[in-house]
């Protein structure tokens, strides 16, 4: 694939489900940059990752189509490395929801009006990660830490926050999103 087939492509893409002037006004490129990535201007993977959240297009294809475009040339079915990718023969499919945070409690990890990327297929708390969870009526990002007595304290990072502790009792009434895989913050 050349860098203007690509260019095309990603064009197309971005066509079928938004305008420049939409994507101007959500992510934090000028309308004028988006003309020439779409044009004969090779995209950073920032705005691959802005096209795959707008478009639900596998983000890992849109690196290779990019990198089968660019310089090095490489076939698009080419492995990357420390990628694993999706084994044809599994029939799971990972569900990716994409939402944005609205405060800056996970601050520097999170910032405030970062878009993340929720797996919503992990929802069993694990020591160490970041959920989304509901909270009156608001989605939040936290770390989860395991208390001594069973209970789970959801850590914010920033420390203008306090921690949540929920007791063990509590629990099944924890909403929880998913595990957040990735994200984006704003510039």
């Amino acid at each position: 694939m050349s860098a203007k087939e690509f260019c095309e492509f990603i064009f197309e893409l971005r066509k079928a489900f938004t305008t420049r002037s939409a994507m101007a006004e959500k992510w934090p490129w000028h309308r004028n940059t988006m003309i020439g990535y779409e044009r004969d201007r090779l995209p950073d993977v920032d705005y691959l990752y802005a096209i795959s959240v707008e478009t639900n297009y596998d983000f890992i294809e849109l690196i290779k189509k990019r990198l089968s475009a660019g310089f090095l040339q490489l076939p698009e079915d080419v492995e990357l490395p420390g990628v694993k990718m999706a084994d044809s023969d599994n029939k799971e499919v990972i569900q990716k929801n994409t939402t944005q945070i609205n405060d800056d409690s996970m601050a520097p990890t999170i910032l405030k009006n970062a878009f993340i990327s929720i797996d919503s297929t992990d929802k069993e708390l694990k020591q160490g990660s970041i959920y989304a969870i509901v909270l009156n009526d608001q989605v939040i990002a936290r770390r989860v830490q395991f208390g001594l007595d069973g209970d789970i304290i959801l850590l914010a990072e920033n420390s203008k926050f306090m921690n949540i502790t929920v007791s063990k009792e509590k629990l099944p009434g924890l909403k929880v999103v998913g595990r957040i895989v990735s994200c984006l913050n704003s510039l």
